[in-house]
């Protein structure tokens, strides 16, 4: 996993020599790596794929609703793999699930915390929900967690696929 060098400057890979600023991170999907790291805890987004609305949770009966006008960021707590199986479920395969960075379970809450006050302020939730915000902009989402990650100084790895985005 990468670790912070200076969070306001750069980000180091596994490779202690290799500084990328941050600013010019080139957001590259690697299939592979991604697939590996499902099975780890961290941060994703996912959106629907339909312009048809669809309740967050349908089994409980959810008044929230969303499309693919919407995007949801969270953590999952147990794997990456098994939330996205049960976005999978809930949207009825109309649903895209990107993993954005691999974190240790200890520094998931606090860091999603601050995730999405941050997110809040920019973006209106989606009705009494607290992970799912009126916006398309998962390009911007996505930089808004990278820089949280960076400036919370704690151990990540990311995953984030352009392509999705």
């Amino acid at each position: 996993m990468g670790r912070l060098n200076h969070p306001s400057q750069c980000l180091v890979s596994r490779n202690p020599f290799l500084v990328v600023p941050f600013l010019a991170l080139v957001m590259a999907y690697d299939d592979t790596k991604t697939e590996n790291s499902l099975d780890k805890t961290g941060i994703y987004i996912a959106f629907p794929t339909s312009s048809t609305i669809k309740s967050i949770y349908p089994q409980k009966q959810y008044k929230a609703m969303v499309n693919n006008q919407h995007t949801k960021v969270g953590i999952a707590k147990d794997s990456l793999r098994a939330r996205k199986l049960s976005y999978l479920r809930t949207f009825d395969n109309e649903v895209e699930f990107v993993p954005i960075a691999v974190v240790e379970q200890e520094f998931l809450k606090s860091v999603e915390e601050r995730i999405i006050l941050e997110i809040r302020s920019r973006f209106s939730r989606v009705g009494k929900s607290r992970e799912w915000f009126h916006t398309s902009d998962r390009r911007k989402v996505f930089e808004i967690v990278s820089q949280i990650l960076l400036e919370s100084n704690i151990e990540h790895e990311l995953l984030w696929g352009d392509r999705a985005l």
